[in-house]
């Protein structure tokens, strides 16, 4: 069986979904599952600097890459535009057996289930908490309209939806799509143990031994709730602690929490 998962961009600066879609390729190819990754060269503001329009190996996954058109705006070029990516899809995705759809309101996603939907090919879609209540109050009018005159009849016409908690799911449901779903929550590779990363840390950092620390480890978007974390712990002045953020983001958002 040959799978094709379509993702934007595979750069940690997207969040969690590049390493989710890595991970996924990697364990279906554990489990002869022929799995592969079409994106975009991608780099946040800038491009990454890969071979395009050819299989590669990338992070031990093959990946095929597209080039992105670059634009000095940020949501033009954020959507990920890519003629490149159009082409191969139009005359290539007949050789995959699925399609694994990774996020939504963005280019590469669109583009690839409605050509899928022209050549018959099953596709499951997995928004990534895109269709989230949160999600779809940012921007709302924009990612409304965007919904109803191109992205409703793509989601509808999939063979599924994966969600990957049962909250998700719950708020997709809300909008009424007549669309099958299911809840899948994703798998993760666990690093290896650091020894003494406690006793370490705490060097690194020059904390003393019985301060607490307090850590944030994610990626840094507003979504995460910084603004409301950064201020509670500012009521906190009689007690001794040491708070770290773990993590990167737009270099615009990174500035502003500096």
């Amino acid at each position: 069986m040959r799978v094709l998962h379509v993702i934007p961009s595979i750069i940690k600066v997207r969040g969690g979904t590049s390493q989710v879609v890595i991970d996924m390729v990697k364990a279906l190819r554990q489990n002869n599952v022929d799995a592969e990754i079409a994106t975009t060269n991608d780099n946040g503001d800038s491009l990454l600097d890969v071979p395009l329009n050819r299989r590669i190996e990338y992070e031990q996954v093959p990946v095929w890459f597209f080039s992105r058109y670059s634009s000095n705006f940020k949501d033009i070029r954020e959507y990920s535009f890519s003629w490149q990516l159009t082409v191969w899809l139009w005359k290539n995705i007949s050789q995959y057996d699925l399609l694994h759809i990774h996020t939504i309101f963005c280019y590469a996603s669109t583009i690839a289930m409605a050509i899928a939907r022209q050549k018959n090919i099953p596709y499951i879609v997995i928004p990534h908490g895109l269709l989230c209540e949160w999600s779809l109050q940012q921007k709302t009018q924009r990612k409304q309209i965007y919904l109803k005159l191109i992205e409703q009849a793509n989601l509808e016409n999939s063979h599924a939806i994966h969600f990957t908690s049962l909250k998700e799911q719950q708020e997709f449901e809300k909008l009424g799509l007549n669309v099958p779903s299911f809840v899948l929550p994703l798998g993760t590779s666990l690093p290896k143990l650091i020894s003494h990363a406690h006793s370490h840390l705490r060097e690194y950092l020059k904390v003393p031994v019985n301060e607490p620390v307090i850590l944030f480890m994610s990626r840094l978007h507003p979504k995460k709730g910084l603004d409301y974390l950064i201020p509670a712990l500012a009521k906190l002045i009689h007690h001794r602690f040491t708070f770290v953020i773990a993590g990167s983001g737009s270099k615009e958002y990174e500035a502003e929490i500096k």
